[in-house]
């Protein structure tokens, strides 16, 4: 099966204007500053810490290469904070009966208290705040997706509670991808075309590349959102892996992706007793 390796190519310290669009718009409702001077790659001061990023510095910051990544140098005031998830957590729990039987476990905390103690650098919680401007609803699917990851972990990684706590944070970051991309495409309804459907499935790529060296994400975060596509029959994107080559984490984050798709939808009865069989202790 092909892959999309040529979609994405090794970071440029380039702004991607989608990105800066949705930050744009985020700087309208909520403050959004320099969380340090932004250099070009030159070594020219931009902007100062502490600058405004609004749509007046758009061009400033579209016509130059960077020294780092803009993701890193930017800081969103009253962001979102890993407090909400816990109302949240329950919020959804209490909605899907299947998602709070999954998520059950006698030995750990609750996932939706485990979320709420997560840890959110600034960086990553920028990036979160400006995804939940972007698409509200889909902090909800993103929070499903994080408790599940954390449900899985636990049974297929007993004990290994970092392990855990780092499936939950790429649950929570497993769609920034999206805000990358061309947001026409992203519409419900909106036919796509094999150059547009390429464009949006590359977005687990471009995500990677942006959490893989980012303070509070890293590898091991970044290579289980490349993956949360994939299948092991090779049949998923954006590299068609399968098989062993498939890691631990990218199949649990994989299979929470598509657990909180299907309960999202609507399972039909037997879908739900055949899920709620393989997964439920008992």
């Amino acid at each position: 099966m092909g892959t999309m390796a040529a979609v994405a190519t090794d970071p440029a310290p380039d702004v991607n204007p989608h990105y800066l669009e949705h930050v744009i718009r985020t700087s309208e409702s909520k403050p959004v500053e320099a969380s340090e001077d932004i250099l070009s790659h030159s070594g020219i001061k931009l902007l100062a810490k502490g600058a405004q990023i609004n749509e007046k510095v758009r061009d400033r910051l579209l016509m130059h290469k960077l020294s780092k990544p803009l993701e890193d140098c930017i800081q969103v005031t009253d962001g979102v904070m890993p407090e909400s998830f816990g109302p949240l957590g329950e919020a959804l729990l209490a909605q899907h009966p299947l998602l709070k039987a999954i998520c059950a476990h006698d030995l750990y905390p609750s996932a939706p208290a485990t979320l709420a103690t997560l840890k959110l650098s600034a960086p990553v919680q920028s990036l979160l705040t400006v995804y939940a401007e972007h698409q509200g609803d889909r902090l909800r699917h993103t929070a499903g997706v994080a408790m599940l990851a954390l449900a899985l972990a636990r049974r297929m990684m007993p004990g290994e509670t970092e392990q855990h706590r780092m499936l939950a944070l790429a649950g929570l970051l497993h769609d920034v991808g999206e805000l990358y991309i061309e947001p026409a495409y992203l519409r419900p309804g909106q036919p796509l075309g094999p150059a547009e459907w390429r464009h949006v499935a590359s977005h687990p790529l471009v995500a990677e590349r942006v959490l893989r060296n980012m303070p509070g994400a890293g590898k091991e975060v970044a290579n289980a959102v490349l993956h949360h596509h994939e299948r092991l029959d090779g049949f998923g994107y954006p590299g068609g892996v399968q098989g062993k080559a498939l890691g631990m984490t990218g199949q649990i984050l994989a299979a929470a992706e598509w657990l909180m798709a299907l309960i999202e939808t609507g399972l039909t009865p037997m879908t739900r007793a055949s899920v709620a069989t393989k997964l439920i202790p008992g």
